[in-house]
């Protein structure tokens, strides 16, 4: 994977588009609150994110067999530890989405105040779910 992709997004997720528009549309939907936004990204970043997403034999994966039974086939890093093993513009990407811009973004369009970044991914960031998982 090239590394002179496509990050920092900087502010590119607050396009053209109005805020209070999007806020509105999120707190409307039924039967609740969510949003779906077409181009969210820039082409070539939704690239670079899906070319360089770990493929499910990575190092990166906590093996699925030792979760629980509710996670079946469920990939996921478990935390930030085994970040080392992915290239480092995708950690790169994945700070971006945990960043202050990013989380400002998210309080005006869900109106929820105060979000904090979760700098370790704790049960969050990247997951996959493989061939007859759920």
């Amino acid at each position: 994977m090239t590394t002179n992709l496509p990050f920092i997004i900087k502010n590119s997720f607050r396009r053209e588009f109005d805020i209070a528009d999007e806020a509105r549309r999120f707190q409307s939907a039924s039967p609740f609150p969510h949003i779906v936004i077409d181009n969210f990204l820039p082409k070539d970043h939704a690239t670079f994110l899906s070319q360089g997403f770990p493929r499910s034999d990575h190092k990166v994966w906590l093996d699925w067999r030792d979760r629980s039974e509710a996670q079946h086939k469920k990939l996921g890093p478990g935390d930030s530890s085994r970040f080392d093993t992915l290239d480092p513009s995708f950690r790169l990407a994945l700070s971006e989405f945990n960043n202050s811009g990013f989380l400002t973004y998210l309080e005006d369009l869900t109106g929820v105040e105060k979000l904090i970044p979760d700098p370790y991914f704790k049960g969050g960031g990247m997951h996959q779910i493989i061939n007859e998982g759920f």
